[in-house]
């Protein structure tokens, strides 16, 4: 988070914020940016690489474990023990978005009408049992409050999903 103080020693001007619109930025403005990781870079603890498409992401094994009964078995299983995966049924940009709403790297990006048909369907696709639960709580907690259309896509997506398991 960047604070603008007039009365700072900082090298900070906001002409700095050229071509953005805010040329004129009153002194007591708070300015600040959310950042959500790109999961571009392997760590010591993130070394499970997803390949989607042309894009690798690093995520750590452990928490795909503790997320997922498939990554559990295809992470940590004696005869399917693996490092990587390729994932040629959801876009990368998709995988980012997933990605970015079920880990806290820094921060956990929050579930939006915009991206709850899209974790629905991923977290189905993983069986993640946590991830489905955060899913449908969200949908009961805004019922009320979404689109009636999107509500309804998403209900059908889920219903027609859970369906197709018992049959």
């Amino acid at each position: 988070m960047l604070s603008i103080r007039p009365d700072s020693f900082s090298s900070y001007q906001p002409s700095s914020l050229g071509g953005l619109g805010l040329e004129t930025v009153d002194a007591r403005v708070t300015i600040s940016r959310s950042h959500y990781d790109d999961f571009a870079q392997p760590t010591p603890w993130r070394n499970f690489e997803l390949v989607v498409g042309e894009k690798s992401f690093f995520v750590n094994p452990g928490w795909l474990a503790e997320l997922s009964s498939f990554f559990q078995d295809y992470c940590f299983s004696a005869e399917t023990a693996g490092n990587a995966l390729i994932v040629d049924d959801i876009a990368p940009t998709e995988m980012l978005e997933f990605l970015r709403c079920i880990f806290f790297c820094p921060t956990r990006k929050p579930l939006t009408v915009a991206n709850i048909a899209l974790v629905l369907r991923v977290s189905r696709r993983f069986e993640m049992k946590p991830v489905l639960a955060r899913c449908e709580l969200f949908i009961a907690n805004s019922a009320n409050t979404l689109d009636r259309r999107k509500l309804l896509q998403v209900i059908f997506y889920h219903w027609k999903e859970y369906t197709d398991d018992l049959f």
